[in-house]
């Protein structure tokens, strides 16, 4: 130890840190403390004599490692008088080599005072090889460039011959100062390839903003071809990345003027598919810029074009997938309908929808149905919404002649409202669809993996039918932060069977949910707190797909009638939960989902728009701005409604909206800002009641702060500026000095507006910039 309490060097050994969950030291080593995880809380302990203050001068963790498998480590502290652990994750690279990281603990607004325990997980699952060399503490970050590579592959769905194929990859830079690079790819690929643009790019990638490179290659032929990328630079290791491009012959199609129709494949059962109907222009997609391998075959979408529909519903009903359940959602006080655009715009003014039956998922959760906000009033009203512009539509999928709605959360409207009154709700409900010549609403619980009988009992009398789930992410899988999906099979399978065996003896039917997979870390950041899936390739899905049919055939009489289950998710893409065509697995997610519940297996041939003449259906890229004047009516410049604000629009100058629930807001446009030319937001605003204010901020390493603000409501001091609103309907310019905030640093990569705290008042925003 070099300095007491402020920096430890492995390599001499453990220098009073103790191990602890199964850590077992092998060695001590030249390069550092060689261990292995046994479990995946794996880690050390400091020792209890510390001495860090935790602030200013010490908000950055500089921990030095190697380790040879992909994983997040953790830093946890606790400070003297207040006994709670805080956790700051960060992700490991699995090369084997030793790379520093810096952690940034003053994005937690607890990094204050005396720290009194100190702790360091260095692995989240168990089997992993550790080198651990020292961890030290600092004001500034790593002043050294720290480059890793996140991607490297195509970002087109289908490889054909003699058309473009495009290859990208994403850097990132995790130090302190600018890299200085040369990235090329190597030419030892076959000569039937050839590169269209130049194999070599210089470029500068600052810390803390990912940077997308492309190129773009022509296959004379079929085959398979081998890419080697390499990045090199001043005070940098040598990093190299592969990938291999499958090119295809284009089929003998004729360009059409309209998408295909589509040729449904015989299934004996009712195959559906959770879709999130949340992409509609650039700054939706904006997260998923820096995943490539994700990109669906469609492009970056907006989903409320209807030849767009038409394609997800022809490569839908050709696989088997027999109807779509549409996430939907509903705000409080008067219903803030949210996120409806690709359904009524989309789906329903699609020249094949007929073709697809659908139904509602209502996501009654929160920020859009925070504890509150619950009444019999809204209830009611969202069931003749329902009525008067679905249910009573040929194509909206029933049962036992009724309409069917899923609900996502039912024990929290029984919590709030009461089974008794739920009983008497649902019932008022019925009655106004039976006002219209509808029987009722056949109604599914979502039970996300927690339950008793008493709870399946009460759902039960309350007046639901059957029960189903989103998903069992988060239940019965383990300790571990990464998880194979290959396990989440196993749990999935003893679930299902367990919810069998409970509803058999109530008067409900249960639908199995089946996972597509689960990675949240384009939303919430490299290394998410929420855990994750790993592994989950296409055979995988299929042998899930083979498991919930077995079950189907197996448990009739405890499963909805004709055999019916339920896929999360079509297009969840910034949770990683997805098996709509797309660049990394193709079409081969669907392929299985096919060969398993089809009844014939003649071939077919999967094909993308450009294959017949069609697309792109790209949406508009926005220009980076850093002022926004809203003076075009009807262009909200790439602001949008997050939660609680009903009518947002741009009108007389304006950007407009009411919030209608606790702590409304809105975001911005996707940036790309460095917060070092900045000091301050101004903004010109004004509100018809007194209230207090927020801006928040997001950047690349830390965009889950949204989450956070909503979830906790606000963060004074931490990713936030507060200001007051006086509420006199008068115009007022407000300066947020942002650069003040320790936060303000990095790359922004967002804006969040929460112009209230409550319901019912009205705000203007006249203009906004940065200086």
């Amino acid at each position: 130890m070099q300095e007491k309490s402020l920096q430890w060097d492995f390599r001499s050994g453990l220098n009073g840190w103790v191990t602890a969950y199964g850590l077992s030291p092998l060695r001590v080593t030249k390069r550092g403390l060689l261990m292995t995880s046994k479990l995946a809380q794996s880690g050390l302990f400091a020792p209890s004599e510390l001495d860090i203050e935790a602030g200013p001068g010490t908000r950055y963790a500089l921990v030095s490692m190697a380790v040879d498998k992909d994983t997040e480590a953790e830093i946890l502290f606790a400070i003297r008088g207040n006994a709670d652990i805080t956790r700051c994750c960060f992700p490991v690279r699995g090369d084997g080599k030793i790379h520093t990281y810096s952690v940034d603990l003053g994005c937690e607004p607890k990094w204050c005072g005396k720290v009194a325990h100190l702790g360091l997980r260095l692995a989240t699952e168990a089997g992993l090889n550790i080198m651990l060399r020292s961890l030290a503490f600092s004001a500034e970050p790593l002043r050294r460039p720290e480059v890793e590579i996140q991607f490297f592959g195509s970002s087109d769905t289908l490889n054909r011959v003699g058309t473009p194929a495009q290859v990208e990859c994403v850097l990132f830079n995790y130090g302190g100062v600018d890299a200085t690079l040369q990235v090329g790819i190597e030419t030892g690929f076959p000569e039937w390839l050839r590169p269209v643009d130049s194999l070599a790019k210089d470029i500068e990638l600052p810390p803390g903003l990912p940077v997308v490179l492309r190129w773009q290659f022509i296959a004379e032929r079929q085959g398979e071809a081998t890419l080697t990328l390499e990045v090199e630079g001043k005070g940098v290791k040598k990093l190299t990345g592969q990938t291999s491009l499958l090119f295809q012959s284009l089929p003998n199609l004729s360009k059409v003027s309209y998408v295909p129709k589509p040729e449904p494949v015989a299934t004996e059962y009712q195959v559906g598919a959770y879709y999130y109907p949340n992409w509609i222009d650039h700054s939706r997609w904006a997260p998923m810029q820096t995943w490539p391998g994700h990109k669906p075959a469609l492009g970056w979408y907006d989903g409320t074009n209807p030849e767009v529909a038409d394609w997800y519903i022809k490569w839908m009903l050709e696989h088997g997938i027999t109807f779509i359940a549409f996430d939907w959602y509903w705000g409080q006080d008067g219903g803030a309908f949210r996120l409806g655009e690709e359904l009524e715009r989309g789906f329903l003014k699609a020249r094949y929808s007929s073709l697809m039956k659908f139904c509602v998922n209502w996501c009654n959760h929160s920020p859009h149905n925070p504890q509150g906000t619950y009444s019999k009033k809204d209830l009611l009203a969202m069931t003749q919404y329902w009525i008067d512009h679905y249910f009573t539509l040929p194509n909206y999928l029933r049962t036992d002649e009724k309409p069917v709605l899923f609900i996502y959360q039912p024990d929290a409207l029984a919590d709030e409202l009461g089974s008794a009154t739920m009983q008497n709700i649902f019932a008022r409900m019925d009655e106004l669809c039976q006002q219209r010549d509808i029987p009722g609403i056949w109604k599914i619980a979502c039970v996300h993996g927690y339950f008793d009988g008493d709870m399946l009992k009460n759902l039960g009398r309350q007046g639901y039918n059957a029960i189903s789930s989103y998903s069992y992410h988060g239940a019965y899988i383990g300790e571990n932060h990464v998880l194979d999906y290959g396990n989440l099979l196993e749990v999935y399978w003893r679930e299902w069977n367990r919810f069998c065996a409970e509803v058999n003896p109530l008067s409900l039917k249960f639908i199995p949910p089946l996972s597509a997979g689960w990675d949240p870390r384009p939303r919430l950041g490299p290394a998410p707190i929420s855990k994750r899936f790993c592994g989950y390739t296409p055979h995988q899905f299929k042998t899930h797909c083979a498991l919930a049919k077995r079950l189907l055939d197996m448990r009739r009489d405890d499963c909805c009638s004709p055999g019916m289950c339920l896929i999360e998710a079509w297009n969840e893409w910034t949770e990683g939960s997805y098996f709509e065509p797309h660049a990394e697995h193709g079409f081969s997610f669907l392929d299985g989902l096919r060969e398993v519940f089809a009844k014939d297996d003649h071939p077919h041939i999967d094909i993308t728009p450009r294959d017949v003449g069609l697309g792109d259906y790209d949406v508009k890229l926005l220009e980076p701005r850093t002022a926004w004047h809203f003076d075009k009516n009807g262009d909200m410049q790439g602001w949008y409604y997050w939660s609680q604000i009903a009518n947002l629009r741009v009108e007389g100058s304006c950007l407009k909206g009411k919030s209608v629930g606790l702590y409304p807001s809105l975001l911005s446009p996707p940036l790309a800002v460095d917060a070092r030319r900045f000091k301050k937001i101004v903004l010109r605003m004004r509100c018809d009641t007194n209230d207090t204010a927020y801006l928040a901020w997001s950047t690349f390493t830390s965009p889950e702060v949204f989450i956070v603000m909503l979830s906790n409501k606000h963060r004074d001091g931490n990713y936030a500026a507060r200001f007051e609103n006086p509420g006199d309907g008068e115009f007022h310019e407000y300066v947020l000095p942002v650069g003040e905030n320790p936060q303000w640093c990095g790359f922004i990569r967002q804006l969040l507006i929460i112009p209230a705290t409550k319901p019912g008042l009205s705000f203007e925003i006249d203009w906004m910039r940065m200086e």
